[in-house]
């Protein structure tokens, strides 16, 4: 599958994905840093860095790169959909800190499902995509997904399973898995408090909905 933004100038490519090629069409941004660095070339008049976020006159969609972008970041290595900062090891060379997650694995394969349908579809209600259920506060109370396991296991926190299991010897039960991904979810969640209070201090507002953030 080719994609309709560039890296470096080419059209990057998702590997076959089975039945997750459907997903994937629309999961995978409007864009990158290429579409960015692109458009403010050809008019900095009216580019990205000229204008404001959002829609009617005098604004532009920036975030259009953060737009259904699930599939685009699983494979970032191919996309580059983020803005990248210059990273660097000990002994000051560079890496590359946007590289795929080494257990990940498309599945295509194996099931024919790839990665979107092997995870969100994995439950006997097919098409909720939900892989855990959530209390009235929005808490997590357990995990209904039978495919974490596979490649998040003990290494990772606890293993995540849906019932109690004993893995190379070490029981892990389903309480702890569902507290370990509540645990995960508070620190996203912190993360994105962070980030909305520095976009207000940029005099943008985070609207939960696209295109996430607006001017007064």
């Amino acid at each position: 599958m080719s994609l309709s933004y560039t890296v470096d100038g080419v059209n990057p490519t998702l590997p076959e994905l089975g039945n997750s090629n459907l997903c994937a069409n629309c999961h995978n941004g409007r864009g990158n840093m290429d579409s960015y660095v692109a458009n403010d070339a050809a008019d900095p008049t009216t580019g990205m860095t000229a204008l404001s976020p959002g829609f009617g006159p005098g604004t532009k969609n920036v975030t259009s790169a953060h737009y259904l972008v699930a599939s685009a970041t699983l494979f970032q290595s191919q996309t580059r959909v983020g803005y990248e900062y210059p990273v660097v090891d000990g002994d000051g060379n560079p890496v590359d800190p946007y590289a795929d997650v080494p257990y990940f694995d498309s599945d295509a394969p194996e099931t024919g499902n790839g990665p979107c349908a092997a995870c969100h579809m994995e439950t006997d209600e097919s098409h909720t995509f939900n892989v855990v259920e959530k209390d009235a506060g929005g808490v997590i109370t357990a995990l209904k997904s039978t495919r974490c396991v596979e490649c998040h296991s003990g290494a990772y926190g606890v293993a995540l399973v849906v019932e109690d299991t004993t893995i190379d010897g070490t029981l892990h039960t389903a309480v702890a898995a569902a507290a370990f991904l509540e645990h995960e979810a508070e620190g996203f969640h912190g993360a994105l408090e962070l980030l909305e209070s520095e976009l207000l201090a940029k005099g943008l507002t985070f609207t939960g909905d696209y295109p996430y953030a607006r001017t007064a």
